[in-house]
């Protein structure tokens, strides 16, 4: 089975551990597994992105900057890593793909406007319209996920404070307000895509066994 996974969510929803064990628990079941992320360690861009959302430098450059570059990263890692396993009969589990970089970066969009404007900026979800869409587009020739997972959960806020910001994403709370909104209802567009909504709040072992279901009954 060559199936194309992914988990997505806010930062501090316990996605990088669930990936992890989704990717366990495949190869328990027999499943040849590549596991994977993004941004990557691997391409010249990876690198670079994560030093970049280390600093506040990363403030320096706009939306479309940012999503270029992580999309520039996606291409490396399609080509190199996630179409060559699929195309080996092999299934990919991958901790973020495009629907986060069309999510954040509407988000970074909706948080500088309501900057400047704060009495009349235009909501997240019709800035989504502008940014997120464009931002599919430009990544149209990937390949689609045979299922995305989408991890909420409650605790996601004093998680991040817990272990400390990691990027100055992380950091800004009111980003990441609108990161969580715009995750409640990305059907809209994602053009039919499979798509499973996952209570990430409880132990780790019970939302590794909501995830494993959700897999069990989406893909066949």
């Amino acid at each position: 089975m060559n199936k194309f996974i992914v988990l997505e969510g806010p930062d501090g929803v316990g996605k990088t551990v669930q990936a992890k064990r989704l990717a366990i628990s495949l190869r328990e079941k027999g499943l040849d597994v590549v596991e994977t992320r993004e941004p990557t360690n691997l391409s010249p861009v990876g690198p670079l992105i994560r030093s970049l959302l280390a600093t506040p430098m990363v403030h320096g450059l706009d939306w479309r900057a940012m999503s270029m570059l992580f999309s520039a990263d996606r291409a490396w890692h399609v080509e190199n890593i996630i179409q060559p396993a699929l195309d080996t009969g092999q299934t990919v589990v991958c901790d973020r793909y495009y629907l986060s970089t069309a999510i954040y970066q509407t988000a970074r969009l909706w948080v500088e406007a309501t900057k400047s404007n704060a009495n009349d900026a235009p909501s997240a979800f019709d800035l989504f319209r502008v940014a997120g869409e464009w931002i599919m587009e430009i990544n149209q020739w990937c390949p689609v996920p045979d299922l995305t997972l989408i991890l909420h959960s409650v605790h996601a806020v004093e998680r991040l404070k817990a272990r400390g910001a990691q990027s100055a994403y992380d950091s800004d709370s009111g980003l990441q307000a609108v990161v969580a909104s715009l995750y409640q209802t990305p059907e809209h567009w994602l053009g039919g895509e499979a798509v499973v909504h996952i209570n990430a709040n409880g132990e780790q072992d019970e939302v590794a066994a909501r995830v494993l279901r959700a897999c069990g009954a989406a893909l066949p």
